[in-house]
């Protein structure tokens, strides 16, 4: 898995442009934002170097089938019951163009039949589409991002806070902030699919 920020970054968004800090205490305050951002939504925002196969049993004849995240379609292959099928041809990808109503580049996340074609269905559930690709997304939406550095930025603090006291003010006790604007920020990114984790 990788991170989703440089420790330059999170240097700069923590505002310790003097480095002053140990850099493994930022690389491990980075690894388990970035994990945890892909546990909360289900799926991981890099993109897979090599294709690789994955199976897939589908449910009906010619409808969309939900797959894991796909972040190109270089290297992608996809092959029901040992019959390979053709990009636009037999099956186009969806979102349509890859990115969401808003224009933000988005992995495609499904694969819907084209003309005649239609998915072999096993009546025990058996896999018969193979879907080779490079798993992921295409790029870390910026919304993604920013919730990894505040994150980061949350756990870093907490080395330093016990019990989440980063101080005492007028007030009493000064706490680290919740993530009900990181789980804002991650919301439109969760995968409810049920298709497996990239």
């Amino acid at each position: 898995m990788a991170n989703y920020f440089t420790e330059l970054e999170l240097r700069e968004f923590i505002s310790d442009p003097s480095m002053s800090a140990d850099p493994l205490a930022y690389e491990s305050a980075a690894a388990a934002a970035c994990g945890a951002v892909n546990n909360y939504c289900r799926r991981k925002f890099d993109a897979d170097t090599a294709a690789t196969a994955r199976l897939y049993a589908a449910c009906n004849w010619g409808g969309i089938l939900p797959v894991d995240d796909i972040s190109s379609t270089t290297g992608l292959i996809v092959t029901v019951d040992g019959s390979t099928w053709t990009l636009n041809t037999d099956y186009r990808l969806t979102p349509f163009n890859g990115v969401n109503p808003s224009g933000e580049s988005w992995a495609y996340t499904a694969i819907l039949p084209l003309g005649t074609q239609a998915w072999v269905v096993d009546p025990y559930g058996a896999p018969k589409v193979s879907v080779t690709a490079k798993w992921g997304w295409p790029a870390v939406p910026a919304a993604v991002k920013h919730a990894a550095l505040l994150m980061a930025s949350r756990m870093f603090a907490l080395k330093g806070a016990p019990l989440g006291v980063v101080g005492f003010g007028d007030l009493g006790a000064v706490r680290v902030a919740g993530n009900r604007d990181v789980e804002a920020l991650l919301q439109p990114y969760v995968n409810y699919q049920n298709v497996g984790i990239a």
